[in-house]
């Protein structure tokens, strides 16, 4: 399981140490069952999506 933000993968991986700080400390996991929508069609998000485990059907 992800247990947190992890800076040594692209793209985050060329931020600054203050950017790093900076993202961390944005950072909210969340755990979706299958099934479940993120985000719907048509719908915008002011959040920047990550996968860390698993996929997502768009």
């Amino acid at each position: 399981m992800a247990t947190g933000f992890d800076p040594h993968n692209p793209p985050f991986d060329r931020l600054t140490a203050e950017q790093v700080e900076a993202v961390r400390a944005a950072t909210d996991i969340g755990y979706f069952p299958p099934g479940e929508v993120i985000l719907a069609s048509g719908r915008s998000s002011g959040h920047l999506h990550v996968i860390q485990i698993g996929r997502a059907h768009v």
